[in-house]
């Protein structure tokens, strides 16, 4: 299936950031092979019908558990290792898998499901651990479809030495920031996960390992920058991304300059449906972030704004949902809201403020323009079954919040002004930087 396009070497990366672990790929190739003949053992050689959990870790062992579920052609439900037993015992009463792992040995529970699940690779949640899951199915055939792009849109650019700290159990960090390496690259490195401590020594883990690819999240470069770390000394940089979240100009400005003069930076648009990332925009100092150019083999149609996509590895649907988010034509109603080839936001992430639509993402990225603030996130409430406009900052030492408001007062028409400013001493993200505005408003009393 997949494991014949495996030609990289695989190094997981220690908790000293040295290298602890390589496996060439015809060793991984026979690893994988051997994972697969204990697989078919706990199965007892029924594979019909049979639905697998696995829990994505970053390392190489998750690897070779991954793959040799999929050369047996068997449906993954990745999900993250950091659930909570809740959230862990919710997935399992609702997908009812067959197989999943339990202290690196193979458990079955028969359970007679008899899901059609032909050419599934991959179920992906995008919500849900606490309520109904949703989870997105990706075939084999997509996974192919969407690598083989993603190589030609690299192109003339080689992938030497690419570097993953991304959750693997969702799009951004399993399809673009380790199969395509795996696929394209001479040497492809795993970090655990990101935290405070990598950030601290990301500058000689780059300059060490000779990185030249690696993507990451807005959170991750808010963390590097403010550690006053810069990586414009490590020459073997050639390409960087930024993804899976709303990037301000101001940020893609600051991580601009913090990279080598002959690295190419982009932000990248991408959506678990259409198997991770669809369109990029090469940022310069004279380009809008928000502007992107989409793989040849997508389609896209704007209805009311909102960005309509159709490409050869879509998605086949929600497991177990009715719901597929498709037109009439096949389009796939992204709930991203473009102005051409411009993110404006998300359709959810609209206020109608006496008939103004105010983008949210447009006003945080003119606060943190003010320079004034570390962080920021605009929300919307209710108030007498009105629209409301609220914000929440992290201000910077010695701000006044008046100085901010007579900022803001400047540069937007009235009425676009926030009803009320809420200072807070953190804004929370997950992994993936992002955030719900909906949940973050509910510790405000209106």
């Amino acid at each position: 299936m997949m494991l014949d396009l495996v030609r990289t070497k695989i190094h997981d990366i220690g908790e000293d950031f040295e290298i602890k672990k390589t496996i060439l790929a015809e060793e991984f190739n026979q690893l994988v092979l051997l994972e697969k003949n204990k697989i078919i053992q706990a199965l007892d050689g029924e594979l019909d019908s049979r639905l697998a959990l696995l829990e994505a870790r970053n390392d190489s062992s998750f690897l070779i558990h991954l793959f040799a579920l999929w050369e047996l052609k068997l449906p993954v439900i990745l999900v993250s290792e950091l659930l909570t037993e809740i959230e862990r015992k919710n997935i399992f009463n609702f997908y009812k898998p067959d197989l999943y792992l339990e202290k690196a040995s193979w458990k079955v529970e028969k359970q007679n499901n008899f899901y059609d699940l032909n050419g599934i690779a991959l179920i992906l949640l995008t919500s849900g651990t606490s309520g109904k899951p949703k989870g997105v199915k990706l075939s084999f055939e997509a996974l192919r479809i969407k690598i083989e792009e993603l190589k030609k849109e690299f192109q003339p650019f080689e992938i030497e030495n690419s570097l993953n700290f991304l959750p693997m159990s969702f799009g951004h960090g399993l399809i673009a920031n380790t199969l395509l390496p795996l696929f394209h690259s001479q040497n492809f490195y795993i970090i655990k996960s990101l935290d405070v401590k990598m950030v601290v020594q990301f500058n000689s883990i780059i300059s060490n390992l000779q990185i030249n690819f690696f993507s990451s999240v807005p959170f991750f470069w808010k963390l590097l920058i403010k550690s006053e770390l810069s990586l414009k000394s490590n020459c073997s940089l050639k390409r960087v991304h930024c993804a899976s979240a709303d990037l301000s100009d101001e940020l893609a400005f600051k991580i601009s300059n913090s990279l080598p003069e002959n690295c190419d930076f982009y932000n990248t648009f991408g959506l678990t449906e259409l198997s991770a990332w669809v369109a990029f925009n090469k940022y310069t100092l004279n380009s809008n972030t928000n502007s992107f150019t989409f793989l040849k083999s997508v389609k896209t149609k704007l209805v009311n704004g909102e960005l309509c996509l159709k490409a050869p590895f879509m998605f086949d649907g929600y497991f177990l949902w009715d719901e597929k988010n498709l037109d009439s034509e096949g389009y796939f109603l992204t709930g991203d809201l473009f102005e051409g080839n411009t993110f404006k936001g998300r359709k959810k992430e609209m206020v109608n403020k006496g008939g103004v639509k105010i983008f949210l993402a447009e006003v945080d990225q003119l606060i943190l323009s003010s320079g004034m603030v570390e962080d920021v996130l605009s929300f919307k409430y209710i108030l007498n079954t009105e629209e409301m406009l609220g914000v929440g900052l992290v201000l910077k030492p010695n701000t006044d919040i008046n100085k901010i408001e007579e900022f803001v007062k400047k540069n937007i028409s009235s009425s676009k002004w926030p009803n009320r400013y809420y200072i807070v001493n953190k804004i929370e993200r997950n992994s993936r930087g992002k955030i719900s505005r909906e949940d973050f408003s509910k510790q405000f009393k209106q």
